[in-house]
């Protein structure tokens, strides 16, 4: 959410290759800066500060570093004979799908059904009790909801494994875990889960 912007140099002026490695060397250290804060956050206030969702992401081929418990614990760079994995889901604008009132279904698939009352999966909530997942996700005025983001979270955990998800990512929870950390019975509170999700597992390009 945060970003720096590095001071352009002239067009004239030559660049050197040390000059390049530098800068090189700033830009990283700016990210695992960034990364670093992420961590001390898990197990404090949450407050998650990242410009860059799905790159930071980004595991290798033996440690799973897509989940809360692998961005607290994982060594972030990557080393020789090591893969990226890419990890994300669709964004809550990609699950509303421009719902109206007129709206009975959804124009894309649905991996649960768009009827289901929010209360039946998220039973502290205080929306109306007769609101529908598809009003949740369409309807401007639960923009702010934080209960749009945990059903993005469960719509996108239901998706990867029905073969519904972004094609080359992949989801790290099941919709029971996503369930289990909003009722606060999961690894980690529901509020360092809600922001991992906000942060990093909402907004892969359609």
């Amino acid at each position: 959410m945060n970003s720096k912007t590095p001071t352009p140099s002239s067009d004239t002026e030559p660049v050197h290759d040390s000059n390049q490695a530098a800068s090189k060397d700033v830009l990283a250290n700016d990210r695992l800066a960034r990364r670093r804060l992420l961590l001390s956050t898990v197990t404090g206030s949450a407050v998650l500060l990242s410009t860059s969702p799905i790159k930071a992401l980004a595991g290798t081929c033996a440690t799973q570093q897509c989940s809360i418990s692998g961005m607290k614990s994982a060594n972030h760079s990557f080393k020789p004979g090591e893969c990226e994995e890419l990890c994300g889901g669709y964004s809550p604008g990609w699950w509303r799908q421009h719902w109206n009132q007129n709206d009975q279904e959804p124009s894309r698939p649905w991996p649960a059904s768009p009827d289901t009352k929010v209360k039946q999966v998220l039973p502290y909530t205080h929306l109306p009790a007769n609101l529908s997942l598809f009003e949740l996700m369409g309807n401007p005025k639960y923009s702010k909801k934080d209960e749009r983001h945990w059903i993005c979270a469960w719509l996108n955990a239901l998706a990867y494994p029905a073969g519904m998800g972004p094609a080359g990512y992949k989801f790290p929870y099941t919709a029971d875990q996503v369930r289990a950390f909003y009722l606060g019975t999961g690894q980690y509170s529901s509020s360092v889960a809600l922001d991992f999700f906000k942060t990093y597992m909402e907004g892969v390009p359609d």
